[in-house]
């Protein structure tokens, strides 16, 4: 007995949007079930199951460097869990809710609070709240992961694989916005495009200094985004658009693929930049042809922080996700090198 799922992907046919040939056509197939005494009546689902995933538990931002969240604490730390579940039976059902905390670099647990009940109704999802502390102790170490894990106790008839879920919140050298996985590209094409910017907004919450970046790029068909140049830049914060250049890189990159899907290639700036509150990071472009950067479409910050220049002067953009650009701290023990993967 075989069983197949094909897809076929939606490439642009036409020679002038070679740059588009990229992240296309994703597919997610779920409760697929296949068993004897099936009818075509048949479609209860009797299963309570998490229908989303655990968000980060920082304000807007998915990452910040752990040398600065004692910093940035009381700005973007979100003190509550939030997960959504679902009954997809046609019977109400009673289900038991519980959360964990665990730092697993250091072996360590902890159970914010007693487990509690509730009756669902059938067919219908709720949105549980856990009030979130843990005791971070941030002088330890230079990076942090919290596992939080949530779990569902429902009855044996249930499928057991969709009654937990978990997120490692990690806290390391670098700021992010995005979940890590591109659902789809980003950047700037057409005429007037040549020489055009983009810039990303972040905020350091201490003094410090910015090592680089680390980008995401999707793949093109035959590669030809690896033929794009570009140069990294640094924006000053000039009323919440980018402002003077802090810094320009003297070196012209081309996008580079990870090694694993999804990735990120870790750019080093030339010499160390200075940041200290709002800033902007991006690229400046020599050609009209699009960078094709990987945007994670389930996290929009807000206010936006995405912006482009091509005629001028900056422009909000209308993205409906943000781009998979990370900024990363400066460490003297390392210094400036070539890019290389991360």
């Amino acid at each position: 007995f075989r069983f197949r799922f094909r897809n076929r992907i939606s490439l642009p046919r036409d020679q002038a949007f070679e740059d588009k040939r990229a992240n296309l056509d994703h597919w997610h197939l779920d409760y697929i079930r296949l068993d004897r005494g099936r009818f075509a009546a048949d479609t209860i689902i009797r299963d309570v199951a998490f229908s989303t995933g655990i968000p980060s538990v920082l304000i807007d931002l998915t990452s910040l460097p752990w040398s600065h969240f004692e910093d940035a604490r009381e700005q973007v730390f979100d003190q509550k869990v939030q997960v959504r579940y679902r009954n997809n039976d046609s019977i109400s059902r009673n289900v038991t809710r519980s959360l964990v905390l665990e730092e697993p670099l250091y072996g360590e647990s902890y159970e914010p609070g007693v487990p509690t009940a509730q009756d669902l109704p059938a067919f219908s999802d709720t949105l549980v709240e856990f009030d979130y502390f843990y005791p971070l102790n941030t002088s330890r170490g230079d990076s942090a992961i919290i596992r939080i894990t949530a779990s569902l106790r429902t009855d044996d008839i249930d499928p057991k694989v969709n009654d937990t879920v978990f997120y490692d919140q990690k806290f390391k050298d670098y700021y992010s916005y995005d979940d890590g996985s591109p659902e789809a590209g980003y950047g700037l094409r057409g005429q007037g495009t040549k020489n055009s910017s983009v810039a990303l907004k972040y905020y350091a919450y201490k003094a410090d200094q910015l090592g680089g970046v680390d980008i995401s790029f999707n793949q093109l068909k035959d590669s030809l985004n690896e033929l794009y140049y570009f140069k990294l830049i640094v924006w000053s914060d000039n009323g919440g658009e980018p402002g003077q250049v802090l810094f320009e890189d003297e070196k012209d990159l081309t996008p580079d693929y990870p090694d694993t899907f999804p990735g990120f290639v870790r750019y080093y700036f030339s010499e160390p930049v200075d940041v200290d509150g709002g800033f902007f990071v991006g690229w400046r472009q020599y050609n009209q042809y699009m960078l094709n950067v990987g945007i994670d479409l389930n996290n929009r910050p807000s206010p936006h922080v995405l912006f482009y220049n091509y005629q001028g002067f900056w422009e909000e953009s209308s993205a409906p996700g943000v781009i998979l650009l990370r900024p990363f701290l400066y460490d003297e023990t390392v210094g400036s090198r070539t890019p290389d993967f991360v």
